[in-house]
């Protein structure tokens, strides 16, 4: 994980200046961002699982991916040692949470009833019937979720073989935005196999490096932008893909504008004010968040950022 130059000669020279008294304030620091990436597993963890389809929820997850291998790999703040077992249990929780998670297609009024689980030894063969379709048409976001889903509970031979095989796909089709997006969300599956902060770190930045390509073949595309934004916003609050996270968030609400809502934009308002909150700019934070309510009242997500600015701001009073 790249970390500016300055911010982390800064940050190192205030560690050794201050003593114990910076040890605490890092300690606090920590405590503060695992306690965030905490609320979030929570919320995650207790949406319905008909969301799972839904962009907002898989970038969610892979943010929440990208922001436990940064706070293991932060080399201006490194963890302290009584961190680590907390650090250890997120990530066993994360883990299982996205091991849990179901592709349930979103039903009607006329579809009730519930939709079966598939048997665990059926995977494989799901992952190789889907596999082809996904290859076929990468921009296909119901059968790229169902396929990342799989590949999630599957294991590493399969991961390996999809994401080889959208790496070709992206070689035969260097100018194919989806097929870079697809090959972005596929590699976040690869998570799971990564213990060594320095190997999810590059993941990270691969991940990164593929809708940023998506981005350059269109910069209007909005799925992409949609992504980067919540990914950015949930990096640490000292590495730079944090501090430009605006950017995306910006756009990705002016392209909105001229698309027909959808409940999952809301997620950027969300992602929005808790990008201001971590700042302690509560006031900005609620605005934004104010913002998505209008447009979306019910959204579970900017129902509990609100809560989360409003707890915020109880605590500094």
């Amino acid at each position: 994980m790249r970390v500016p130059l300055l911010g982390a000669l800064v940050a190192m020279l205030a560690l050794a200046g201050c003593g114990n008294e910076a040890e605490v304030a890092r300690d606090r620091a920590q405590d503060a961002r695992m306690a965030e990436l905490d609320g979030k597993i929570e919320a995650v963890a207790a949406r319905p699982a008909q969301a799972d389809n839904s962009a907002a929820l898989r970038a969610e997850l892979q943010a929440l991916q990208v922001r436990v291998a940064a706070l293991e790999n932060a080399p201006a703040q490194p963890v302290a040692a009584d961190h680590s077992a907390a650090l250890a249990e997120l990530r066993k929780r994360l883990e299982a949470l996205e091991s849990a998670r179901k592709e349930v297609p979103a039903t009607t009024a006329a579809d009730t009833a519930p939709t079966p689980t598939q048997p665990e030894t059926d995977v494989t063969a799901q992952v190789d019937g889907l596999l082809p379709q996904v290859r076929a048409n990468p921009g296909d976001q119901n059968k790229l979720s169902e396929l990342a889903g799989l590949l999630r509970k599957a294991d590493k031979a399969a991961r390996d073989k999809a994401i080889s095989e959208l790496r070709a796909l992206v070689a035969e089709q260097p100018q194919s935005k989806e097929a870079r997006l697809a090959l972005a969300e596929l590699l976040t599956t690869r998570f799971a196999d990564l213990k060594n902060p320095m190997d999810q770190g590059r993941l990270a930045s691969d991940v990164k490096k593929e809708l940023d390509a998506a981005l350059k073949i269109d910069p209007d595309y909005y799925d992409a932008v949609h992504f980067l934004a919540i990914l950015k916003a949930n990096y640490p609050t000292f590495t730079s893909e944090f501090q430009t996270a605006e950017k995306e968030l910006l756009k990705a609400v002016e392209l909105q504008a001229a698309l027909t809502w959808e409940d999952r934009f809301a997620d950027i308002y969300a992602t929005w004010g808790m990008w201001y909150r971590v700042q302690g700019k509560l006031d900005e934070a609620g605005a934004k968040v104010q913002q998505g309510l209008d447009k979306a009242p019910r959204h579970e997500g900017l129902l509990a950022e609100k809560q989360r600015i409003e707890a915020a701001r109880q605590a500094g009073g």
